[in-house]
């Protein structure tokens, strides 16, 4: 039982991988008018404990975008752990596309 207890324990805060495909969403205040094109989907890897990573509500991870930070044109985003609003005991180790191309196109009205 102290084996198994002790196992247990090391098991828990040992650190581990956890590869997800998670939405791309953006919030804020876009541009009248304004439409984004960007990739639906990211396949990100995250480290940490064990515990922390089996608490995470996998259903309603996704990567959170600022679009009032958006530019008309082309913008590339490098993600942080930040977009994601996981633990700090969570680290951001890799993603996909490795090159996150957003483009912010304006509409223009002619009259």
């Amino acid at each position: 039982m102290l084996a198994y207890s002790f196992w247990t324990l090391l098991n828990q805060m040992h650190p581990t991988l956890l590869t997800v495909t998670v939405p791309l969403c953006f919030y804020g205040q876009q541009k009248t008018g304004a439409t984004i094109t960007a990739p639906e989907t990211l396949k990100v890897t995250l480290s940490g404990k064990r515990s922390d990573l089996t608490n995470l509500d996998l259903a309603t991870l996704a990567a959170h975008v600022d679009a009032a930070t958006l530019v008309p044109g082309p913008n590339t985003l490098t993600l942080t752990r930040e977009h994601l609003f996981v633990p700090p005991t969570c680290n951001l180790v890799h993603y996909k596309p490795s090159n996150i191309l957003i483009s912010v196109h304006e509409e223009t009205i002619t009259t």
